[in-house]
């Protein structure tokens, strides 16, 4: 290939995915969520609600959101048999409580 031919090649840029994930928290980080008035990236969740409360119970978490994740990307681990796992890259500031054993 020339210079020439090289300058005519395009490079598409990368494709955002965007998809609803349930976030795992604690009571402690819902009081810091409100207080700053969003979740600071990377935010991670799991494609289902089943595969977010399986989570929730490995790790004692008890509040899980959804959220709406604009720029998404599949993590290489953390997956279980109910759910992937992926990471938003970029804040949420906007999220709703699915369930909690005190209100969001």
């Amino acid at each position: 290939m020339t210079q020439l031919d090289t300058a005519k090649i395009k490079i598409k840029p990368a494709t955002k995915t965007a998809i609803t994930l349930y976030h795992a928290t604690t009571p402690k980080k819902m009081v810091r969520y409100h207080a700053e008035g969003r979740i600071i990236a990377p935010v991670r969740g799991f494609t289902t609600l089943q595969g977010a409360m399986a989570w929730a119970c490995k790790t004692g978490r008890s509040v899980i959101l959804e959220i709406d994740g604009e720029d998404c990307h599949k993590l290489p681990d953390n997956h279980n048999q109910w759910g992937e796992a992926w990471w938003a890259d970029h804040d949420v500031t906007d999220w709703t409580c699915v369930l909690s054993p005190d209100k969001c």
